[in-house]
């Protein structure tokens, strides 16, 4: 991952377990924000908005459906 990655977003908006473990190799300085201010955060702002449902769609949505028993 490069510097300003994002990660662990879709798991903190659904409040589901994550599916990975992310370990730094070096020295990092890392942000949390808990669901509550990603849900803010995409409510108020189009673009985060807009990158959070593309990242849903090309990672999570897959999963979902074959996971629906329709």
């Amino acid at each position: 991952m490069s510097e300003g990655a994002l990660f662990g977003e879709l798991a903190a908006l659904g409040r589901v377990p994550r599916t990975a473990t992310v370990f730094a190799e070096r020295e990092a300085t890392m942000l949390e924000i808990r669901w509550q201010g990603l849900r803010e955060l995409r409510k108020y702002d189009e673009g985060w908005r807009r990158m959070i449902d593309q990242r849903y769609r090309e990672n999570a949505l897959k999963v979902h459906l074959s996971e629906t028993p329709l």
